[in-house]
């Protein structure tokens, strides 16, 4: 099959914290390309947490948030083969509900450790990748229409009023600036027959 490498855009050379590289939160959540010390979580008291979708999510922003030591390696060293069973490929359109629960924990815990407003543009960008753009074409493509694609909507005014002007939207591909908009219309016949149409 086809071989990807992935590498975070993170600074290549040094060590940082998140305070000093906010983009990191726009980093990809998965645990699979992280090494921790053990130390690290016996002290934060953080784990992932098991039969949950969005663990990742939940996890690793708040183990970015209290690291004092954050290093990139720009080596592929774990190969990561995607099964169909995984969560993007699940034809269960309810379950993706979990990613609001996942973003619940996650304001919460940043809210709780005073770095909430500090860390706000990158959260609603989090937010508008993975609730707002990649749970609602995973739930359209399975059901057009969906109560969670309300849902969602409602969830992204709640909790990031404005979240279309965030000053990340314009780094967003061509392909998700479309999408972005065709949300915001409601279009979800339209986004339906451009996702299939790319074969995801």
């Amino acid at each position: 099959g086809n071989c990807e490498i992935h590498l975070d855009d993170v600074p290549l050379s040094g060590v940082f914290t998140l305070a000093e590289y906010p983009r990191l939160l726009l980093a990809s959540p998965n645990a699979w390309n992280r090494i921790y010390r053990r130390s690290f979580f016996m002290e934060s008291g953080i784990r992932y947490p098991g039969r949950v979708w969005f663990e990742d999510i939940r996890t690793t922003m708040k183990l970015f948030a209290l690291a004092q030591h954050i290093e990139a390696v720009p080596e592929a060293f774990y190969y990561y083969v995607v099964r169909e069973g995984s969560i993007t490929r699940n034809a269960n359109a309810a379950r993706n509900r979990e990613i609001l629960e996942a973003f619940d924990d996650l304001l919460a815990f940043y809210r709780q450790h005073g770095f909430y407003e500090i860390y706000q543009n990158e959260l609603c960008r989090l937010a508008i990748d993975h609730i707002y753009l990649a749970a609602s074409v995973r739930v359209l493509m399975i059901d057009r229409k969906n109560p969670l694609l309300s849902e969602f909507a409602a969830y992204m005014r709640a909790n990031f009023p404005g979240y279309q002007n965030n000053p990340y939207l314009k780094e967003l591909s061509k392909p998700r600036r479309l999408a972005f908009s065709l949300l915001e219309k409601k279009r979800y016949g339209t986004l339906y027959l451009l996702f299939r149409a790319k074969g995801h």
